[in-house]
C-alpha cells in the first residue's frame, strides 16, 4: 500500500509539473536577464552565464539561450549587450520593453515571450560559479521540482556578513525538507515555466516589488505536491555572488526602502489571504514576516543595552566627566564603524528603512513604489 501511495504521489507531482514532453526532445532553458542602466556590470554577468553553459556536455540533452530584457535604459547597456551577442558562443538575444517601466513588468515580458521548459531569472551584476548549471541539471530533470534556488553570498562582505549568509543557507536547507523556501535571493532563481505561468496569472497586474518572495510563495501555495530546491555549493561560499561594485548610500537606502514596501505588500496581499492554504508554507513564511520587523527588535535591544550601560556606569565610582568620556568614545567608535565598514552602512540603511514599516502599512495604497532601486 505504501508503494502504491508513493507512486500515486509521484504521478500527481508529475501531472502538476505540466504535460510530459517527448522523451527524446532536449530540455530547453532560457536565462533571462533584466537590465536597467547596467552598463558597468552586465558584461560580467553575461560572461559568467556563458561560462556556465559551456561547462555542460553536449550529451546532456539540454539546450540553452540567453535573453536580456532592456527596460528603458538610458546608458550604454544596449551597446554592451549587442557587443556580447555578436561574439557569444551561445545563443543570445535582446528584448526591449516599450511599455511601462519596472522590473516586474520586464520580467513578465521575458517569461511570457519564452517557450523554454525552464527559465532562469538573473539580476544584472550577478556572477555565477561555472558549475551552477551542471549542479542544477538533476533538479530540472526531476518532475517533482518546480524551482531551483542557488545559494548566494556577497563578494565584498566581511566575516560578519559571511556568517550571516551561512546562517541563511542553513535555514534554507532546513526549509528544503518541507518543500523548499518561500523566499529566495533574487540574484538568480530557476523556475519550471509550466508552473510559473499560472503563478504569474494569479499575481495579476499588480506591480509587485519583491519578485524573490511573491513568485516562490505563490508557487508553494499553488503546488503543494511540488518542491523548490535550494542548492548549496559543496566547496565555495555560494553558487552566485555579486560583481563587487558597492552602491552609494542613497541608492542603498532607496533599495532597502523598496524592499520594506515590498514586504508590506506581499504580507497584505498574499500571506494573510492565503494563511490557511498550507500550514508548512505559512510556517516558513512566518520567519520572513518576523524579519520584516527586525528594526524594532534591534531598537529594543539597543535601548535595553544602553539603559543597562548607563546603570552600570552610574554604579561605578566615576566622575561625570569620566562617564561622559566613555559614552562619547562609544559613540565615536560607532561613527568610525559606520564610515569604515560597508556592512555597517548597509545595516544602518536597512535599519532606517525597517523603521518605516508601520507607516508603509498605513499608506501602502498611496505608494507608487520604485521597482529598480
Amino acid at each position: 500500500m505504501c508503494t502504491r501511495l508513493a507512486r500515486r504521489n509521484s504521478a500527481a507531482a508529475a501531472d502538476a509539473a505540466g504535460p510530459k514532453s517527448n522523451p527524446g526532445a532536449k530540455t530547453t532553458v532560457e536565462l533571462l536577464v533584466a537590465a536597467h542602466n547596467e552598463e558597468k556590470v552586465i558584461a560580467l554577468t553575461l560572461r559568467s552565464l556563458q561560462t556556465a553553459i559551456e561547462r555542460i556536455s553536449p550529451d546532456a540533452n539540454f539546450e540553452f539561450k540567453i535573453t536580456v530584457g532592456l527596460d528603458h535604459c538610458s546608458d550604454k547597456t544596449a551597446t554592451v549587450v549587442e557587443s556580447f551577442a555578436k561574439t557569444a558562443t551561445v545563443s543570445a538575444g535582446i528584448l526591449e520593453n516599450a511599455g511601462a517601466a519596472g522590473k516586474w513588468y520586464i520580467l513578465n515580458k521575458l517569461i511570457k515571450q519564452s517557450s523554454a521548459d525552464w527559465v532562469a531569472l538573473v539580476d544584472s551584476g550577478s556572477i555565477w560559479e561555472a558549475d551552477l548549471l551542471a549542479a542544477a541539471l538533476a533538479g530540472m530533470q526531476d518532475g517533482t521540482v518546480m524551482g531551483i534556488a542557488p545559494s548566494y553570498s556577497t563578494s565584498h562582505g566581511g566575516a560578519a556578513e559571511g556568517l550571516n549568509w551561512k546562517l541563511e543557507q542553513f535555514l534554507k536547507q532546513l526549509e528544503n525538507s518541507s518543500g523548499g523556501p518561500v523566499s529566495v535571493h533574487g540574484a538568480t532563481v530557476l523556475y519550471r515555466r509550466s508552473t510559473l505561468l499560472p503563478a504569474l496569472a494569479q499575481l495579476g497586474g499588480t506591480l509587485w516589488l519583491n519578485d524573490d518572495v511573491v513568485i516562490p510563495l505563490t508557487l508553494r501555495m499553488q503546488n503543494p505536491a511540488l518542491n523548490i530546491a535550494y542548492m548549496i555549493h559543496p566547496t565555495k561560499p555560494a553558487f552566485v555572488s555579486d560583481c563587487g561594485i558597492t552602491a552609494e548610500i542613497g541608492v542603498e537606502y532607496r533599495r532597502r526602502r523598496r524592499m520594506a514596501a515590498g514586504n508590506v505588500q506581499w504580507i497584505r496581499g498574499i500571506f494573510f489571504p492565503g494563511f490557511f492554504t498550507n500550514f508548512a508554507v505559512t510556517l516558513i513564511a512566518s520567519r520572513r514576516v518576523a524579519r520584516v520587523l527586525w528594526a524594532y527588535w534591534a531598537l529594543a535591544i539597543i535601548l535595553g543595552s544602553s539603559l543597562a550601560l548607563m546603570e552600570l556606569l552610574a554604579r561605578i565610582d566615576l566622575s561625570l566627566l569620566q562617564r561622559t568620556g566613555i559614552e562619547l568614545s562609544l559613540g565615536l567608535c560607532f561613527v568610525g564603524l559606520f564610515i569604515g565598514s560597508n556592512l555597517a552602512r548597509r545595516l544602518s540603511m536597512a535599519f532606517l528603512s525597517g523603521l518605516q514599516v508601520p507607516r508603509l502599512w498605513k499608506s501602502m495604497s498611496k505608494e507608487s513604489g520604485v521597482s529598480w532601486v
